[in-house]
């Protein structure tokens, strides 16, 4: 089975559900609440269900035990999570219910990272991964040279980080924002951001951009100004 359609088929051939279900009913009704045990923890099942069915409209319990089903036999299994991110097109929220082990793989973390609309990158997405990924420098340089835009959700301690936030903003001098008090006021990494991109100069320290004596007061002016 690798549709709704299949699954569908299936569930009425085994009279699981009523007659009159169709496709949008298994995103609508507590219909897996009712299945045998071992069908609600199928493999394909589970697969078609997080990748197909739009499980948002189900009520709480349901919802519940679909994720439990996934943590008791799915959370570890890294082809399972693999095809799951690979064939899903939701923003999902199953990968961070993932086992740690799992989310600190770059390979399915790099995938994870990737889903969601293009313009925002990844914003929203490491927040709710593991906290020890979330702390693993490792992990985050290799992800902040592919996902500049990652470095808003880094912890504080990375955002004070010199080498992580360089990377960050030889790619997107906006990300100046979210770097520490400390770096914003350094004048070398805040002269990257702004020759990546002009606007982030807003973000710099206001006494590298003050009127007389900022460094960098000239690219303020003309920015808070609209000359650029």
């Amino acid at each position: 089975m690798k549709t709704t359609h299949d699954l569908l088929s299936y569930l009425l051939s085994k009279k699981f559900i009523p007659s009159d279900f169709t496709t949008d009913c298994l995103s609508e009704r507590n219909w897996y609440s009712d299945l045998p045990i071992d069908l609600k923890s199928s493999r394909d099942v589970v697969m078609i269900i997080l990748t197909n069915v739009l499980y948002a409209g189900w009520e709480i319990d349901p919802f519940n035990e679909l994720c439990e089903v996934f943590q008791d036999n799915f959370s570890e299994d890294k082809e399972f999570v693999r095809q799951y991110l690979h064939e899903t097109d939701f923003e999902n929220e199953f990968f961070v219910r993932a086992s740690k082990t799992i989310q600190m793989d770059y390979e399915l973390l790099r995938e994870y990272m990737s889903l969601g609309h293009p313009e925002r990158a990844i914003e929203a997405n490491l927040s709710c991964v593991h906290d020890d990924v979330k702390s693993n420098r490792e992990l985050m340089l290799h992800l902040i040279l592919e996902f500049p835009n990652a470095f808003c959700e880094f912890t504080e301690e990375f955002r004070d980080d010199y080498e992580i936030a360089e990377i960050a903003l030889r790619q997107n001098g906006l990300m100046l924002k979210f770097a520490s008090e400390r770096l914003r006021s350094d004048e070398a990494l805040v002269r990257i951001a702004i020759e990546n991109q002009i606007r982030s100069v807003l973000f710099a320290s206001k006494k590298l951009r003050e009127f007389p004596d900022g460094i960098f007061y000239e690219e303020y002016w003309k920015v808070t100004n609209g000359i650029f």
